[in-house]
């Protein structure tokens, strides 16, 4: 879900938002075969996490006499996550009796900083051009993601 409010001043525009997000995650359990006492039992395990990602984003549009518009923008801002770790339950097949499951776990960073940037063309045809890109980064966790997106009416 998203939340935003566009404060425009001639051809440049200020927009604060936040977005909310939740994600769930389910995993089957796995019984791995073959192995004999060391075959590994991993749990099925379901998380939702749960976050919140405010930003600014910052740009302008720009036209030329034949009607071509041309929006270029930045972006910038944090997501805050309510519980970044997982654990999985796993055990042995050959475990004994009463001895209890070991933990698998995994954390990741509980805030990303995000950046973006990019610049939409719109023609007067309806033909349109978007390039863009976006980075999340955090102590554990740097991703990467960028694109082109042509639209051309027949």
């Amino acid at each position: 879900m998203r939340a935003e409010y566009l404060l425009s001043a001639g051809s440049w525009y200020a927009k604060p938002m936040v977005d909310f997000d939740a994600t769930h995650i389910s995993l089957d359990g796995v019984r791995e075969k073959g192995a004999g006492g060391v075959g590994l039992n991993v749990r099925g395990s379901d998380e939702t996490v749960l976050s919140a990602t405010p930003a600014l984003e910052l740009g302008a549009q720009f036209g030329n006499p034949q009607g071509t518009l041309v929006r270029p923008y930045l972006r910038g801002g944090a997501t805050f996550y309510d519980d970044p770790d997982f654990v999985l339950l796993a055990s042995f097949e050959g475990t004994p009796g009463g001895v209890g499951p070991f933990r698998i776990a995994s954390a990741t960073d509980d805030v990303l900083a995000n950046i973006g940037a990019g610049v939409y063309v719109i023609g007067v045809e309806g033909a349109s051009f978007r390039l863009y890109y976006e980075g999340r980064f955090g102590d554990l966790v740097e991703q990467h993601a960028g694109g082109i997106k042509a639209t051309l009416p027949f």
